[in-house]
């Protein structure tokens, strides 16, 4: 198992879903919302019999190669995880998943190459796209009913509307990100806030979510620099903030550019400055903190992958130590395992033959849960299940949850 993640483009991993009681716990019935009722066409995801069980064909496409492969890779792990440790583990077994994921090497060409030949080869059944562009690439798709996309690991709200009827998120928005970012900004006494951000759809849709939840309590952005897309160029931007000396710096970057623009503002005398980051510049912390003695504050869509002790997060760390041994906890690699074991729960709640339509209601229904430890609200407007946002200030504590 431990060369999963190799320089091969097509990876295909026969897993297996629990057969046994289901873990979504909810004490009261949820009653159907005219939304779920919405879906005018169902898609038929094409499983066949192996060995008398129902094997059902499951798709993505991540980075595999490129810039962020570290990201793709681990998100593909931490699926992997789920689905081996069911193969392992229970032999009590009424259906199975296959999962193929192939490499699109962040290039949204790819990806959207690999979407029509796995939907035309595999299943029309995706999960876990990472990022705006991606589900911009799949969106064509899901809005023609040619694909269901569950879990996409993307925050924008322009992605989360009622009309997207074949695409459901787990994580919370990036609006609900900001939100906790600057409610602890505030209750640091920050209020000089400004945002450094990537010209790009995502940054500039993050930009401009930023200036609403500010706007919402009665803050306007102090300052603002960008850098441009796909570059390492921050040093102009780090001198136009550098000159405003807010208290207060919103990162809307990847890592490496972030990493960078952080090291240069401190550089330059804003080392008192709270630095705030979405929860994608959680991979940065511990090196900035180690090599520079910088610290930055993130929000993350998840528990802490190291200490939490919510049930899902404790069964992850077993499992991790278990049969990926050289895998370190992550952020990342937890919510594929998460998504991974959410969409085995949901299908336990329905029967045979398998379409979207049944898939998707036994996932709307889920109005107020606690799967495995994680509250789950079901919220048909924005398509999405958890609005729980964690605070990850750097300390050696669980992180605590922001919006609780």
């Amino acid at each position: 198992m431990k060369n999963l993640i190799t320089k091969i483009a097509l990876l295909v991993l026969q897993t297996t879903a629990i057969a046994s009681t289901p873990q979504i716990q909810n004490p009261q019935q949820p009653t159907d919302h005219p939304a779920q009722q919405a879906v005018t066409s169902s898609l038929t995801i094409p499983t066949t019999m192996v060995a008398g069980k129902h094997e059902i064909p499951l798709c993505s496409t991540l980075p595999l190669k490129g810039e962020f492969t570290v990201l793709g890779s681990k998100i593909f792990d931490g699926m992997s995880l789920f689905f081996n440790k069911i193969k392992k583990e229970n032999a009590d077994l009424q259906f199975s998943y296959r999962l193929t994921v192939l490499d699109d090497q962040g290039d949204m060409r790819h990806a959207k190459n690999n979407i029509k030949k796995l939907k035309k080869n595999q299943s029309p059944l995706f999960i876990s796209f990472l990022g705006t562009e991606a589900v911009k690439t799949a969106l064509p798709f899901i809005q023609k009913n040619n694909i269901c996309a569950l879990f996409p690991l993307e925050g924008a709200s322009q992605f989360r509307l009622e009309e997207y009827k074949n695409l459901i998120f787990f994580r919370a928005s990036y609006k609900e990100e900001l939100e906790a970012l600057i409610d602890y900004a505030k209750g640091a006494e920050k209020d000089r806030i400004a945002i450094f951000y990537e010209e790009s759809e995502w940054g500039k849709s993050v930009y401009q979510t930023l200036k609403d939840v500010l706007a919402s309590r009665h803050m306007e952005l102090f300052a603002e620099a960008s850098y441009p897309q796909d570059t390492l160029s921050v040093s102009k931007a780090a001198k136009e903030l550098a000159a405003k000396a807010p208290n207060a710096i919103v990162c809307v970057a990847h890592s490496r550019p972030a990493y960078n623009f952080i090291q240069q503002i401190v550089n330059r005398g804003l080392h008192k400055t709270v630095i705030l980051g979405l929860s994608s510049l959680i991979s940065i912390q511990k090196p900035l903190k180690g090599s520079r003695g910088i610290k930055i504050v993130t929000s993350s869509v998840v528990p802490d992958p190291e200490k939490s002790t919510i049930q899902i997060v404790q069964e992850y760390r077993t499992d991790l130590k278990k049969y990926f041994s050289n895998r370190e906890p992550s952020t990342y690699s937890l919510e594929g395992y998460i998504n991974a074991a959410l969409l085995t729960e949901c299908t336990k709640l329905i029967t045979f033959p398998l379409t979207s339509e049944k898939l998707l209601q036994s996932i709307e229904k889920l109005k107020k849960v606690r799967f495995k430890g994680i509250e789950l609200i079901f919220d048909p407007k924005t398509r999405t299940l958890c609005h729980h946002v964690w605070i990850n200030d750097g300390r050696k504590k669980e992180w605590p949850i922001a919006n609780k």
